[in-house]
């Protein structure tokens, strides 16, 4: 496989400035075949205009937007942006990546080659990448995800350590990758499906993770190709109100029992003991609406909670 093409996937909702610094380093990565499509999700902050005006500033057709005016979550963006790209008879990979990152230079490449590499000898699924904190640079946020021995709980590899290359030559098999950061070949997509979009938002890169396990693909890190995330940005965090706030929330903590449910049913004890230690600590700190969402997704009165 000789340079073959990449189609990068960015989902914009609400922070198109986070979205041309993204671009801005995926234009001056090494890695020259590669082809980016920016779905933007209902045209908040004048989004469309300022991607607009950067692609046409720049005059480089391999950047496209595809504009979705209504916010039907983050996997449906994604998968309208993996839909786009399969239509076009040179995609050979895909790389899902958060809007709110900043890519190094040499990621994109190593990333091509580590797949090259990996496949002479194993089914590799989803690659992630090493993500670093964007303020704190030296800082890891994640190398992969695995699911806890004794509750099945997802937790990061790596994440707060203090980056010395200690994960840099290690082939890492992993459970799950951030869905910040997701590259795979596109056949991939033909043996397991499209981002699961029954989550609107967190856990669909989880389950999609494990569809590709249990279809016998190994999930891996390259650890050389590093990215850094501001973290929380991609959901619009910082223009949202107290109200869609709290909506985000009511999706992460429902979509928890959702997951475990699926497919770590056993331990579903876990995940309760999980939401009720978040609601007692809440009620201490005065927190009464997250509280008040917690109790109604424990009780399954979700209906009541007008999301």
């Amino acid at each position: 496989m000789n340079n073959p093409t990449v189609y990068i996937i960015l989902v914009n909702y609400g922070t198109p400035d986070d979205t041309v610094e993204c671009m801005e380093s995926i234009l001056q990565n090494s890695y020259h075949k590669f082809k980016v499509i920016i779905v933007d999700v209902e045209n908040l902050n004048k989004s469309v205009e300022k991607i607009s005006l950067w692609i046409d500033a720049h005059k480089d057709n391999r950047f496209k937007l595809i504009k979705e005016h209504e916010n039907k979550g983050f996997a449906h963006a994604n998968n309208t942006g993996i839909k786009f790209s399969l239509s076009q008879k040179d995609c050979s990979f895909l790389w899902i990546l958060n809007n709110d990152t900043v890519i190094d230079k040499e990621s994109l490449a190593r990333q091509v080659n580590f797949y090259n590499r990996v496949s002479q000898k194993e089914k590799p699924g989803f690659i992630g990448t090493k993500t670093m904190d964007y303020s704190k640079t030296d800082i890891i946020q994640n190398v992969g995800g695995v699911f806890n021995k004794w509750t099945k709980f997802p937790q990061w590899i790596g994440s707060g350590e203090k980056d010395t290359g200690q994960y840099d030559n290690a082939e890492l098999p992993v459970d799950h990758i951030q869905g910040s950061s997701m590259f795979l070949h596109h056949t991939l997509i033909e043996a397991i499906g499209f981002m699961p979009e029954d989550y609107f938002l967190y856990f669909e890169d989880t389950d999609w993770c494990i569809k590709a396990q249990r279809a016998g693909y190994i999930n891996k890190v390259c650890a050389t190709g590093i990215i850094y995330h501001k973290q929380g940005a991609s959901t619009g965090v910082k223009y949202m109100d107290d109200e869609k706030v709290l909506q985000n929330k009511y999706y992460f903590y429902k979509n928890l029992l959702k997951f475990y449910r699926l497919y770590f049913k056993r331990w579903l004890p876990a995940a309760y003991f999980f939401l009720f230690k978040k609601w007692t600590g809440r009620i201490i700190k005065g927190e009464w609406q997250e509280a008040k969402i917690i109790w109604k997704v424990i009780w399954r009165r979700q209906s009541s909670l007008g999301y």
